[in-house]
C-alpha cells in the first residue's frame, strides 16, 4: 500500500474533449515515474458516466459507444466479426473483476488489468501451481520488490471460452483497497493484447469482451 487521498470528481479533457474523472485519488509516485514522463493513471471505466468505453488494445483506439449492453454487442459484433463475442458478468466494485479459471481450477476471481504484462494467478488458487524458481519481476508502485514463479503451459477459461497462456505468473496476489475478498488472478497484457473490451461506469452491467475464437 501506499498513502494516498480521494479527490472526487475533478475536470479533465482528453484532446478537446473535456471529461469529469469520478472517484480521483491521488498519491505520490516513485521518483521513476518522474523518469518516464507518469503523472497518472485512468480508470478507463470511469471516463464516461453512460457510455461503454470499447478499448481495442489490437489496433490501440479507444470509443465511447452509446447504448445499452444488447446494441453495444451488436455494434461490436459486426464491427469485428473474426472475434468471439463474451459477455461476462462483472464483480460490485471498483476493479473490473470476472470469474475465470487458469490451470484447470475451480472458477476464481480474475481481475482484467491493462496495467500488468504477464497474466498472473495465485498458486493456491490454482491448486498449488508450481513453475521456476522464485524470480525477482520488477516492483511494485510502493517500491518494493515483486517475485513470482513462471508457469508454462497453461490455459485461460471464461464462461465456455478456453485459450492457451504460453506462460503464466504465479505469486500470492495483494489484498484489494476496497476490502472486497483477495484477488485470486489478473488477465495482463499478454492476452488481452489480442482482444478488445467494452466496459461501462455502472458496475451492473456486463464486460462485453471480444476474444480470438479459441476452443469450446
Amino acid at each position: 500500500p501506499v498513502p494516498s487521498w480521494t479527490l472526487g470528481s475533478v475536470d479533465a479533457a482528453i484532446s478537446d474533449v473535456p471529461l469529469v474523472l469520478r472517484n480521483a485519488v491521488a498519491f505520490d509516485g516513485p521518483p521513476a515515474f518522474a523518469g518516464w514522463g507518469v503523472g497518472g493513471f485512468l480508470s478507463p471505466q470511469h471516463l464516461h458516466e453512460t457510455a461503454f468505453i470499447v478499448i481495442d488494445l489490437s489496433h490501440d483506439s479507444l470509443v465511447a459507444v452509446e447504448g445499452d449492453a444488447a446494441a453495444v454487442s451488436a455494434w461490436l459484433t459486426s464491427r469485428y466479426p473474426d472475434l468471439r463475442p463474451l459477455e461476462v458478468k462483472r464483480e460490485p466494485g471498483e476493479l473490473v473483476v470476472i470469474e475465470a479459471s487458469v490451470a484447470g481450477s475451480q472458477p476464481i476471481r480474475a481481475q482484467i488489468n491493462t496495467g500488468t504484462d504477464l497474466t498472473e494467478v495465485s498458486p493456491h488458487a490454482a491448486g498449488g501451481l508450481r513453475g521456476t524458481a522464485p524470480l525477482e519481476i520488477g516492483y511494485g508502485v510502493s517500491g518494493t520488490e515483486v517475485e513470482g514463479e513462471h508457469a508454462t503451459g497453461q490455459t485461460l477459461r471464461v464462461s465456455d471460452w478456453e485459450w492457451p497462456v504460453p506462460r503464466v505468473l504465479t505469486r500470492e496476489q495483494p489484498p484489494c483497497d476496497d476490502g472486497a475478498p483477495p484477488l485470486q488472478a489478473q488477465v495482463g497484457m499478454d492476452l488481452l493484447r489480442a482482444t478488445v473490451l467494452a466496459v461501462s461506469a455502472d458496475r451492473s452491467l456486463p464486460v462485453l469482451w471480444l476474444v480470438p475464437p479459441g476452443e469450446a
